[in-house]
């Protein structure tokens, strides 16, 4: 009786089609429900029936990958909150064998935090078990907030602890080199389009677009980026069911410009949208991107609980997936100063030039 109650449950949350309930074997089956009935009547603290189910459907989302996850309505709330919220732990990260690592902290000159550290826990909460968007969940809090969070260092595991307030998305910032010359520095694609860029950048005919520490997931803030930035244009996305196209437009600002694109390892997700965009009028420079630009679904389940599952994946001009693929410039530049001043600017134009 179990083993028919498992079967309607999880048509019922999941409706798969018949075939694709074929292609679980009796046996999967038989040997799920032995489980569940020996964690329902053998665990010492007498679980419930839902804390098992929901347990099991985490645990299918979380098979699939990290990005992946199984959500409760109750907490997928949270995640809506979060993405309306203005800070957040001022680093972006990616899960990666239960690991959340820094791709690109934002937090100043002497935060400390580097690319390449491991987020182990944040106000006592282990990272290590949770998928990707509870994780950004926990580092989403309000500024008045100061989180004790606890860290591996990079190359040498060593833990580390640090009391870190959440910061304010950085905003666009450009830096006038010369009468014709400028930088425009986009760190984070979560803030608001600016309405200043457009007139700071009049009269401007060289721009170098540095999208270095540039790795928001905010796919569709990167979108409508890309439309401001570049104008009228497409991306690519691979998927089970094919190749599809994501068109956008917008005013382009840096269209009638002559426009470098600057990145490197720090460069990911909605970042390496904007090199693939731009990437296709103007030259990439600097060394490769992460190598991670995925699109997401979510689907919601009828008894409310959404199912948020990796959909696709960006393509390069190539054609290939950016999974675990970075995108390589057209002018490397092995050694690009780590400053962000006017005078190393200096000097990555002499490179260029």
């Amino acid at each position: 009786m179990k083993k028919v109650y498992f079967v309607i449950l999880f048509s019922f949350l999941f409706f798969p089609s018949y075939d694709t309930l074929s292609e679980i074997n009796d046996e999967n089956w038989t040997v799920f429900n032995q489980v569940y009935v020996l964690v329902k009547e053998s665990h010492v603290e007498g679980k419930k029936s839902s804390e098992i189910i929901l347990g099991a459907l985490k645990g299918l989302a979380k098979a699939t990958g990290p990005e992946s996850g199984y959500v409760t309505k109750e907490k997928y709330a949270l995640i809506e909150e979060a993405k309306e919220m203005e800070y957040q732990l001022p680093f972006y990260i990616t899960k990666e064998d239960g690991f959340a690592r820094v791709i690109a902290p934002f937090g100043g000159k002497d935060f400390g935090v580097e690319v390449g550290d491991v987020l182990k826990s944040i106000n006592g909460t282990a990272i290590f078990d949770l998928s990707y968007p509870q994780t950004i969940v926990e580092m989403k809090k309000s500024n008045e907030l100061e989180l004790n969070c606890s860290f591996m260092k990079k190359g040498t595991l060593k833990v580390f602890e640090k009391k870190i307030r959440a910061a304010k998305y950085e905003s666009p910032s450009i830096i006038k080199i010369d009468e014709r010359t400028a930088v425009l520095k986009i760190p984070c694609l979560e803030v608001e389009i600016p309405k200043n860029i457009k007139e700071s950048l009049m009269n401007i005919s060289k721009v170098i677009l540095d999208l270095r520490f540039c790795a928001s997931d905010d796919i569709e803030s990167a979108i409508k980026w890309a439309g401001f930035l570049f104008g009228k244009g497409e991306v690519k996305v691979s998927s089970k069911e094919g190749v599809s196209k994501i068109e956008f437009d917008g005013e382009g600002i840096l269209s009638n410009t002559n426009c470098y694109i600057l990145m490197d390892s720090t460069t990911a997700r909605g970042g390496e949208v904007l090199v693939l965009v731009g990437g296709q009028k103007f030259k990439t420079a600097g060394s490769d991107s992460f190598g991670f630009a995925a699109k997401h679904q979510i689907l919601t389940m009828k008894n409310g609980d959404k199912l948020i599952i990796l959909k696709g994946y960006f393509l390069d001009k190539n054609g290939e997936e950016i999974k675990d693929k970075p995108i390589k410039p057209d002018i490397v530049i092995d050694d690009l100063p780590k400053e962000m001043d006017k005078k190393s600017y200096n000097e990555i134009l002499k490179k260029l030039n």
